[in-house]
């Protein structure tokens, strides 16, 4: 079994949440308002879930997409 670091969803607006990567406290990802409904997409704004009309289904279901990414880091560190 692989550990897989855990990923936080942080308000940034009332229509915007940022995915934040715990393991290295990067962002990884958005999950935005959009005039479909709640879209879930990666930093280079692929979609990757969507739409929900709900932001906590939105939320729930890009930890899930994003898992593999918890355990990002900047590359600076």
């Amino acid at each position: 079994m692989q550990w897989r670091y855990p990923v936080n969803a942080e308000k940034i607006t009332a229509n915007e949440f940022a995915f934040v990567a715990e393991n290295g406290d990067v962002q990884v990802g958005w999950c935005r308002l959009e005039a479909d409904g709640w879209n879930v997409r990666d930093m280079d704004e692929t979609l990757l879930s969507g739409p929900f009309k709900d932001a906590m289904e939105a939320i729930s279901a890009g930890k899930e997409a994003l898992s593999d990414e918890g355990g990002a880091s900047n590359p600076g560190w």
